[in-house]
């Protein structure tokens, strides 16, 4: 019980608790971005900017990480993503906000390295630790992305912050309970971005595809059909269902993973994302999201565990490295969708990311590992 905790429930309450703020605002803020001061060119670079942030500052926390260790990392992380929240119900114009994201941004990446530090620390069966980590962490979330986006005509979509942050401040304590781990030492001539494999280029149009294009115009796609308030919650539960996903197949996902190999899966698994797009840009959202959010939560647990499963599981570079193509591509997605929706549209944006992704899979089939 005591390697449960420390390998998967603790590190998996801490991650659900931490990442449930990042989650509501990236449906509050593109439905209603006057509220906070700021027009939706700049939701998009505000939705971006934590993950560029990411993108640059991987090193830092690995290093940050190696003289800490990942309880440090969790600590650290737990406590960022309340005062960034903070922020959010609090601080209005794009100045603040984006000082708020940068820090969670740094923060995201702790509490990512340091979830998969602790749920790797054992080769073992790697993947169904990881997939069990994520069914728990994306409790949090489904939670808050539910009741959080119907309170949000309660309560104001700046108020609504307050209560979440007091939320999400019980991570900081659950984080002081975890054990500590120390970190193997690495060759200093190992780099983190060097020439990519083809297996972060795939990753880097997950990214630019679900952090992009998915999450971006999630409750949008449904603001013509509804008012305000209900395109709000329609975004947010549908978000929702991503977490609630998380929780019914990643498991599976890790497990299927240990049994069969990671590598092959992804193809099977990313051919279904490109799917969800496809059947979006046809008109059915709901049925699209469904399927985008499936898909990706097994992706999630995959990409990591082909990663372990080639040995290389206990490096935080290794780990990073792949945090950091996926950070690539969902950084320049909200950018460029936020200038591309008022141009082509919803249905011809998720129509182009169907026919991206299915390429993306191809080449990953073909290039082989």
């Amino acid at each position: 019980m005591r390697a449960s905790w420390g390998t998967v429930i603790g590190p998996g309450m801490v991650w659900g608790l931490a990442v449930s703020g990042h989650e509501l605002i990236q449906v509050v803020l593109p439905v209603h971005a006057a509220a906070f001061g700021v027009t939706l060119p700049v939701v998009g670079f505000l939705l971006s900017i934590n993950k560029i942030i990411r993108v640059i500052g991987y090193g830092w926390i690995v290093a940050l990480g190696r003289r800490i260790g990942p309880r440090g990392l969790m600590l650290v992380a737990a406590s960022v993503a309340a005062v960034s929240t903070f922020v959010y119900a609090w601080c209005d114009g794009w100045p603040a906000l984006t000082v708020a994201r940068l820090a969670w941004g740094l923060g995201f990446a702790a509490l990512n390295l340091g979830t998969l530090m602790y749920a790797m620390s054992i080769v073992e069966n790697a993947g169904t630790r990881v997939g069990l980590t994520r069914a728990l962490g994306a409790i949090g979330p489904a939670l808050v992305l539910g009741l959080g986006s119907a309170a949000v005509g309660w309560l104001g979509p700046r108020d609504v912050f307050v209560v979440v942050g007091l939320f999400m401040a019980l991570a900081i304590p659950l984080a002081w309970t975890l054990p500590p781990l120390s970190v193997a030492e690495e060759p200093a001539g190992r780099r983190r971005l060097s020439q990519p494999t083809v297996l972060d280029l795939f990753y880097f149009v997950v990214g630019f595809s679900i952090d992009g294009l998915f999450v971006m115009t999630v409750a949008l796609m449904f603001l013509d059909r509804y008012s305000v308030e209900t395109a709000v919650l329609s975004g947010g539960l549908l978000l929702g269902v991503r977490y609630v996903a998380a929780i019914l197949v990643s498991p599976f996902g890790g497990w299927l993973g240990d049994r069969f190999g990671a590598w092959r899966l992804q193809i099977l698994f990313g051919l279904l994302f490109a799917a969800g797009f496809g059947i979006t840009a046809f008109g059915l959202p709901v049925l699209g999201g469904v399927v985008i959010v499936t898909a990706r939560a097994v992706l999630a647990v995959l990409g990591n565990l082909v990663i372990a499963q080639r040995g290389d599981g206990g490096s935080m570079v290794a780990l990073s490295r792949l945090a950091t193509w996926t950070d690539m591509g969902g950084a320049a997605g909200p950018m460029l969708v936020g200038l591309l929706i008022p141009v082509l549209g919803l249905p011809p944006l998720y129509a182009a990311g169907a026919v991206l992704l299915t390429l993306a899979v191809a080449i990953l089939a073909w290039r082989g590992r």
